[in-house]
């Protein structure tokens, strides 16, 4: 809920910042922010393919390791794939507030 608040406060200063630029004949603006976002997407990513990576890694440490009992061990994997299922749900919050913002801006 946080992170909403914190895009929706983005949006806001971002707006108030292309109606000041608009209004003193600076249209460029509004593509460079469209830009500056598709250019950063690929990082946030990036970040998300990391941790598909590491819950690989961590799945077949847990699964390998005898000291632990599977109900232990089933637990911990699916509270792994849940965090990824909730990094993929913020994934999509992000493309959709993209796909408003450059919707707005161009």
């Amino acid at each position: 809920m946080k992170i909403l608040y914190i895009l929706f406060l983005m949006l806001q200063s971002v707006n108030s910042f292309i109606l000041f630029n608009n209004f003193f004949g600076i249209n460029n603006i509004n593509e460079k922010i469209v830009n500056d976002i598709a250019t950063t997407l690929p990082n946030i990513d990036s970040i998300g393919h990391q941790v598909v990576l590491l819950n690989k890694d961590l799945v077949n440490v847990l699964l390998h390791n005898d000291k632990l009992p599977i109900e232990i061990k089933k637990d911990i994997i699916l509270l792994f794939i849940k965090l990824s299922q909730e990094g993929d749900k913020f994934g999509s919050i992000v493309l959709s507030n993209y796909y408003h913002l450059a919707n707005y801006f161009l």
